[in-house]
């Protein structure tokens, strides 16, 4: 999981590092938290560690 400050202002290093290490955007909750007088989101990042193939 991951905050951003919202929409408006870019998504964050964070989000940006980790899908440089592979990882993707699962979801995204929207103004779900407040700081310093903003919006927060709420972005979850999955990253598949073994992609096999279903039984």
């Amino acid at each position: 999981m991951s905050w951003s400050r919202g929409s408006r202002q870019g998504t964050g290093g964070s989000i940006r590092l980790h899908g440089k290490l592979g990882f993707q955007q699962a979801g995204n909750l929207k103004e779900v938290g407040t700081k310093f007088d903003g919006w927060l989101d709420l972005v979850f990042m999955q990253l598949t560690l073994d992609a096999r193939k279903a039984p």
